[in-house]
């Protein structure tokens, strides 16, 4: 999909979920990061695409920002925890 530079992340958001019938408010857009030139970062809803320096071409990820991680208690039980992996 292709989105004008202006476009705020929350309406290229939006965009796609009316589009493609995929994600929901959860989901979020993605930056890869490149070695030796940028770290991977979650972009804000804010924010715009221009903001974040994107080349023509390159690409974001639309996924969803929560993930589910277990953890083992001293008393043996595991406990299923869902993080905020923007945050």
């Amino acid at each position: 999909l292709r989105f004008n530079p202006d476009m705020s992340i929350e309406e290229v958001g939006q965009s796609i979920i009316e589009k493609t019938g995929e994600g929901d408010e959860s989901y979020g857009l993605y930056m890869d990061g490149k070695v030796g030139v940028r770290k991977a970062k979650w972009l804000k809803k804010d924010k715009t695409l221009q903001s974040y320096d994107l080349k023509n071409g390159e690409e974001v990820s639309w996924k969803s920002r929560n993930r589910p991680i277990k953890v083992k208690l001293m008393d043996g039980t595991v406990k299923t925890v869902m993080i905020d992996e923007s945050s």
